[in-house]
C-alpha cells in the first residue's frame, strides 16, 4: 500500500492519521440514516459498533495489499450475531455497512486529484471486495441466526402441543418453556386435497416437501400469533389460542383455510372446536370427527364446527339400528358410481342438474342411477322419508 498515494499523499497515512476521525464520522452517519442505530443504547454505540467500524477499516486497509486477516473479519460475523438477537433487521444492517463504506470512501478521497485515477481504481475495487466479504458474512450470522432461534421456537412449541395433546402436566411445561396458557384453545384438524395421482414417486416426495413448506410458510407468516401445529403434506392439526366470549374464531379459522388453500394450491378442509386448556384432547377428538364427517359426506372446503355438521354427526352414531341400515344398503358396496351420485344428491339438496355436475355425468343418467338405488335398496331418493334413512344408511356404511 506504500506505493498508493492520494493527493501527494501515502493513503497508508490518510488512514492512519484520519482513522479516529473516520471512525466518528462513520458512526456518526450510520445513526444518521439508520434509525434503528440511534435507538441502541449509548454505551453500545459508543464501545460496540465503533469497534466494528474500526475493525472494518483496518480490514480495508488490508484488502489493499492483500486480504484481511481471518480474525478482523471473525468480528463482523459476531458483530452480526449481536444485532440479530437484537433485532435489528438485516438490511438495516446492510445499509449501515453501505453508508459506512461511503462515508469512509468520501473522507478518504476529498484530496484525490486528476493524476490518482489508478489509485482511486485499486482502491474501489477493493471497497468492492471488502462489501462482498463482510456481506456475506452478515448475511450467513443472520440466517444462522434464524435457523437457531426457529429451532428452539420451535422446540418449545412442539413440547407444549405434546403436554396439551396428551393433558398431562401442562401447566408444568408451560412454565417451564416460558409461554402463558390462554383460557382456552380453538383446536383445528385440518385435511389438504391429495395431490393428482399418476405422479412419478420422486416428483411427488418433492411436490408433498413443497407442500409442507407452504403450509407452515403460510402458519408463521404471522410471527406474533403463530399456532401450535402439527403438521404432514395432507393436513394435520393446528392449536388457537381463544377468549371465551369471543365470536371471532370461525372467521378466522375461515381466513386461515383460505390463506392455506392458497398457499397450498389446493382444496383445504376443516374441523374445528373449542375448549378449555384442560379439555383439549376431547377437543381434538371433536374437531377430527367433525372433519371426518365432513370429507364422508362430500361437503364443499371450509372450516366446520360440530354445529354445521348435526344431523349427520347424530345419525353416525351407532346404535341398535346399525347393523340393519349397513345391511339395507349393501347392495350399494359394490356400485360406487350409485354411492357418488347419492352423495352429490344429498349435498346439492336433491338438485338434478347440481348432482349431474358434481359427478359429470348427463341428467338423464343421474334419474338412472337414483332408480336404480331405489330397485336395489328398496328405498326412493325422491322421498324426504326414504332420503333421510338413505343418509343416515350411507354415514353407517362409511363408518
Amino acid at each position: 500500500m506504500d506505493d498508493l498515494t492520494l493527493g501527494g499523499r501515502p493513503v497508508a497515512d490518510l488512514l492512519r492519521t484520519r482513522r479516529h476521525r473516520l471512525v466518528d464520522e462513520v458512526v456518526a452517519e450510520i445513526v444518521r440514516q439508520v434509525p434503528a442505530y440511534a435507538d441502541l443504547p449509548p454505551d453500545l454505540l459508543s464501545v460496540d459498533i465503533r469497534a466494528v467500524v474500526r475493525e472494518n477499516l483496518e480490514a480495508f486497509e488490508a484488502g489493499l495489499v492483500g486480504r484481511a486477516a481471518e480474525s478482523t473479519l471473525a468480528a463482523v460475523t459476531a458483530s452480526a450475531y449481536r444485532r440479530a438477537e437484537e433485532g435489528i433487521p438485516l438490511g438495516l444492517v446492510q445499509q449501515a455497512y453501505l453508508a459506512g463504506a461511503a462515508t469512509a470512501w468520501d473522507t478518504v478521497t476529498a484530496d484525490a486529484g486528476p493524476a490518482d485515477g489508478a489509485t482511486l481504481r485499486r482502491m474501489g475495487r477493493a471497497v468492492l471486495d471488502h462489501l462482498a466479504d463482510v456481506l456475506v458474512r452478515v448475511a450467513g450470522a443472520y440466517l444462522e441466526e434464524l435457523r437457531m432461534s426457529g429451532e428452539e421456537s420451535q422446540s418449545v412449541r412442539t413440547s407444549l402441543l405434546t403436554a396439551l395433546l396428551s393433558g398431562t402436566d401442562v401447566p408444568q411445561v408451560a412454565a417451564t418453556v416460558g409461554i402463558t396458557l390462554p383460557e382456552s384453545y380453538v383446536v383445528v384438524a385440518l385435511r389438504i386435497e391429495p395431490p393428482g395421482p399418476g405422479d412419478p414417486a420422486g416428483a411427488a416426495a418433492v411436490a408433498a416437501r413443497r407442500r409442507l413448506r407452504a403450509v407452515r410458510a403460510a402458519l408463521t407468516d404471522d410471527r406474533v400469533n403463530v399456532p401450535l401445529f402439527e403438521l404432514d403434506p395432507r393436513g394435520g392439526l393446528l392449536l388457537l389460542p381463544h377468549t371465551p366470549g369471543d365470536d371471532l374464531p370461525p372467521p378466522d379459522i375461515a381466513a386461515l383455510v383460505a390463506r392455506l388453500s392458497t398457499a397450498t394450491a389446493a382444496d383445504v378442509w376443516a374441523g374445528r372446536a373449542v375448549r378449555p386448556v384442560a379439555e383439549v384432547p376431547a377437543a381434538l377428538d371433536e374437531a377430527r370427527e367433525v372433519l371426518d364427517l365432513v370429507v364422508r359426506t362430500a361437503r364443499p372446503p371450509g372450516s366446520y364446527a360440530i354445529d354445521d355438521v348435526l344431523l349427520d354427526y347424530q345419525l353416525s352414531r351407532p346404535g341398535p339400528v346399525t347393523a340393519l341400515l349397513r345391511e339395507r344398503l349393501a347392495p350399494l358396496v359394490e356400485r360406487p358410481d350409485l354411492v357418488a351420485t347419492l352423495r352429490a344428491h344429498l349435498v346439492t339438496g336433491q338438485s338434478r342438474a347440481g348432482t349431474a355436475a358434481a359427478v359429470t355425468v348427463h341428467p338423464n343418467t343421474v334419474d338412472y342411477r337414483l332408480r336404480r338405488i331405489h330397485d336395489l335398496v328398496g328405498l326412493d331418493p325422491s322421498s324426504a322419508d326414504d332420503l333421510a334413512l338413505l343418509r343416515a344408511g350411507l354415514l353407517q356404511l362409511d363408518g
